[in-house]
């Protein structure tokens, strides 16, 4: 618990520290198509952040391991969270610590159709989803729309890129 809470607490203040050096927006150009680039834009700088970490960390592990990530999971990386949409900083927080609290709880509370914070409750539980459904109209790489919908999977079913790519989201 006490690893989760750390966990969480360093995510938030990670969180104010949002902006991209020109090296990493050169870096998301090489690995985005036009249409994703857009979708990369419209997500919050948090988000957009914790992608650009996320990719760092996958080439650093791959490095590590002697093998490189394919482009399909970096660019999974970048566009894991687009369907998260915007979010003020307390949707966040009611989402993990009513998680914590009890998952029956948060999603008796979550609408689809609601009040705004429900309906923030709701896209942050199916955010996989949305994000490979907008995906799919943006002309994503099969791939990438896969790894983009299962990343919030409970099992990864032997897939090593959805593991690596868990793995990402849960280190950073």
């Amino acid at each position: 618990m006490w690893h989760s809470a750390a966990y969480r607490s360093g995510q938030f203040f990670r969180g104010f520290r949002w902006a991209l050096r020109p090296d990493e927006v050169s870096r998301v150009c090489g690995l985005l198509n036009e249409r994703e680039r857009l979708l990369f834009s419209a997500m919050q700088g948090r988000d957009r952040r914790h992608s650009m970490d996320m990719v760092r960390w996958l080439e650093r592990r791959g490095a590590a391991k002697g093998t490189p990530p394919s482009a399909d999971l970096l660019a999974a990386a970048l566009l894991h969270d687009v369907g998260k949409g915007s979010l003020i900083v307390w949707d966040r927080v009611a989402f993990v610590l009513l998680g914590a609290c009890s998952i029956r709880l948060r999603r008796s509370l979550e609408r689809e159709r609601g009040w705004r914070w429900q309906q923030a409750l709701w896209r942050l539980e199916h955010h996989a989803g949305l994000g490979a459904e907008l995906l799919e109209g943006s002309g994503t790489r099969p791939r990438v729309v896969e790894l983009v919908r299962r990343h919030k999977d409970p099992g990864a079913d032997g897939d090593t890129e959805l593991s690596a790519l868990m793995a990402a989201d849960g280190a950073c």
